[in-house]
């Protein structure tokens, strides 16, 4: 995000917080979103890589991710810990530096910093996880773009009411 002068003297960074809350076995729905929302980047060539990145990532960071949708100006991945030791601060460091070497050729780059909604436990049980899954998935059909659903379930396919094209994929994890 660059600075203004509307907000000059204002800190230009979100708050997080404590790390006890990104580590171990923790969820957290990130989002990233594209400097100045710039678009054209998202491409077929693009998402093989981007899941390349990804799942090297969720290895190297013992994390897995249920659900992600690429939008044409910004990414949504929620990640879960899966080991004591996951850190999703340090995970998504890794993952912004690679994604944003992935984005160079498109003269493009993530903000400085991304959002995330960290679920509370009470997020993280069947109903309400589902529902935060589901909002994900929903999010093209809300923004009006046509959409593919690949991978491994498909869940929805069609040309809603625009040109612009966004990916979601989701990986059942036995919810």
């Amino acid at each position: 995000m660059r600075q203004s002068t509307k907000y000059k003297g204002r800190n230009n960074y979100l708050k997080r917080l404590p790390a006890a809350y990104y580590q171990g076995q923790a969820y957290v729905h990130w989002t990233m979103t594209i400097e100045d929302r710039k678009t054209g980047w998202l491409s077929r060539a693009f998402y093989y890589e981007f899941k390349e990145i990804l799942i090297h990532t969720l290895f190297r960071y013992a994390m897995c991710s249920p659900v992600y949708c690429c939008m044409p100006d910004h990414i949504h991945i929620m990640l879960m810990g899966i080991e004591t030791g996951s850190d999703q601060k340090k995970a998504m460091k890794y993952f912004r530096k690679h994604l944003n070497v992935l984005l160079k050729p498109f003269n493009v780059k993530l903000q400085k910093q991304g959002y995330d909604h960290a679920l509370r436990n009470d997020e993280r049980i069947e109903p309400k996880f589902i529902k935060v899954v589901d909002y994900i998935i929903k999010i093209p059909e809300r923004a009006i773009l046509s959409f593919q659903v690949a991978e491994f379930d498909r869940i929805q396919t069609g040309k809603l009411r625009s040109s612009k094209s966004c990916s979601i994929y989701l990986i059942r994890i036995g919810i």
